[in-house]
């Protein structure tokens, strides 16, 4: 796969999720997932939004992944940050900041929340059924420079 350009213009947020988003229900990789975390990490910070990862510690989502992971995929998903939340994933999620929040699944007060903060569109819903495992194909309409 071609290399993603780092665009330092536009440095985001992101937020990932981790079941039904990187992996599937099955516990497999998704499909172009390689590609996909080198561009999340060439063009931002990437933040786990994940109940493996809810009290500012890394080690239980790291656990979790290191079998399901390739070598290069679980090295490269060891460099994002925790976050610490208790109740819904919003707690977590600076509104101040550009960011982008990778899930297949909110609670419907967390959507409330997006549309109150007029951020709803920064959700970037994951279906990997729909898309056949693979992950830019997922993200793709939101960002059209991916598969390029």
């Amino acid at each position: 796969m071609e290399e993603f350009p780092l665009r330092k213009d536009s440095v985001l947020i992101y937020y990932l999720d981790v079941d039904g988003t990187i992996i599937t229900k099955g516990h497999q990789e998704a499909f172009e997932l390689n590609g996909f975390l080198k561009y999340l990490i060439r063009t931002g910070d990437v933040f786990w939004l994940t109940t493996h990862c809810r009290y500012a510690d890394t080690s239980g989502v790291l656990i979790y992944l290191k079998p399901i992971l390739s070598q290069e995929n679980f090295f490269l998903a060891s460099s994002f940050k925790p976050t610490t939340w208790n109740t819904l994933k919003t707690e977590v999620i600076d509104f101040t900041q550009p960011f982008f929040w990778f899930d297949d699944y909110l609670l419907e007060v967390e959507k409330k929340i997006l549309k109150e903060k007029k951020c709803f569109e920064n959700w970037i819903k994951i279906d990997l059924m729909e898309n056949n495992r693979n992950i830019l194909k997922t993200v793709q309409p939101n960002f059209p420079d991916l598969l390029v």
